[in-house]
């Protein structure tokens, strides 16, 4: 999921809508509040490149039953019945064949493959989600294809996964790519980028604190919620990432007891998820003391 420093709308539209908070949160702050909690939950859907039509093409594809709607779904090497199954965890404004790069390199390492898109992302409907209802979603489809051996998770869809596990979800392994430390930094950015008013700020702040619980920023903290896990994970994070930046992935990984750092150059947020060496490398830490080795 990326990290909001600003909406992911065209220039022209993001400097009108910048307009719009400074206008409205310096007269009416609750109003401007309103609206930065609705923006901030709402997603957008982006044109699929051919390399992902050719993946969900390949793959297995049905839905399954959730209480916020039916979730698209996606399955590669379903034949190889007995053979432990990876989850992908695409990231905020994402969907499942974003990382279809890894797809072939799991089948050839002997894994099956699931992905799903989120709620209100990709082929499955709806406009608008938020962490908390990604997390039921993705349990719902461990629950479904159980045992899951391993997750990789990419960026926001990495906080839904450290989440989980802190809630005594039983991996083998996971991996998270480009992954945020904290889910406050994440909103901070989000109102630095809007230029919200402090009044409105602090409005769009305490209306998230009535929509989730105070405890939303601790239930929701990477950085916290892997404190106390023990299980073998794969922090990966590129220099240039601009999105979010290297420092979220080394201070995940330095929380993390046990975690090792992977860092890329020159990929950025999005190209890491279709870096063939990383992508090995990543294939390797989950192959490594394991039977399909």
């Amino acid at each position: 999921m990326k990290k909001k420093h600003r909406p992911n709308l065209s220039s022209l539209t993001y400097q009108l809508i910048r307009w719009k908070f400074i206008l409205v949160g310096n007269l009416w702050s609750s109003l401007a509040g309103s609206w930065a909690l609705k923006l901030w939950l709402s997603t957008r859907r982006f044109q699929e490149p051919s390399r992902e039509t050719h993946w969900r093409e390949t793959a297995h594809t049905f839905t399954l039953a959730h209480p916020d709607g039916p979730l698209m779904l996606y399955r590669w090497g379903e034949e190889n019945s007995d053979a432990p199954k990876v989850l992908l965890m695409h990231g905020w404004n994402g969907r499942a064949t974003q990382m279809g790069a890894f797809i072939a390199p799991l089948l050839a390492a002997g894994y099956q493959v699931i992905a799903f898109d989120a709620s209100a992302h990709g082929q499955t409907p709806g406009n608008s989600t938020n962490l908390l209802c990604i997390a039921d979603a993705m349990n719902t489809v461990i629950r479904e294809f159980s045992p899951i051996e391993s997750v990789i998770a990419h960026s926001f869809g990495a906080v839904v996964l450290t989440h989980a596990l802190q809630q005594k979800l039983e991996l083998g392994k996971a991996v998270c790519i480009s992954a945020p430390a904290q889910m406050l930094d994440a909103v901070q950015a989000f109102g630095r980028g809007l230029r919200l008013p402090n009044r409105a700020k602090n409005n769009f702040f305490q209306r998230i604190d009535d929509y989730f619980g105070t405890d939303i920023w601790s239930r929701m903290s990477p950085l916290q919620n892997v404190a106390t896990l023990s299980i073998p994970a794969l922090v990966v994070h590129d220099k240039n990432d601009t999105t979010v930046p290297l420092v979220h992935g080394e201070n995940l990984a330095n929380a993390w007891p046990g975690a090792d750092l992977l860092v890329t150059n020159g990929l950025g947020h999005q190209r890491i998820l279709r870096h063939p060496h990383t992508i090995e490398q990543i294939v390797s830490f989950l192959k490594k003391n394991h039977p399909t080795e």
